[in-house]
């Protein structure tokens, strides 16, 4: 149980400070920039998962993106 709250406090510790560095970031010009993270409990397995991802415009109608 303690390896397991300890590791969510380093997840939530490594995103504020991500978070942290890309508001102060004043290089990059992101139209959208998103960072999602989260635990995935089934059964007798646990584990998380986590996601970042850019969106650029490209016009008025289209944008482009990668994960």
């Amino acid at each position: 149980m303690t390896n397991t709250k300890e590791r969510h406090c380093r997840t939530a510790a490594w995103v504020i400070a991500c978070a942290a560095l890309g508001a102060a970031s004043t290089a990059a010009h992101a139209q959208e920039f998103s960072l999602l993270a989260g635990p995935l409990k089934s059964g007798s397995q646990n584990t998380y998962s986590w996601e970042a991802n850019y969106r650029e415009g490209l016009g008025r109608y289209a944008a482009w993106s990668f994960p």
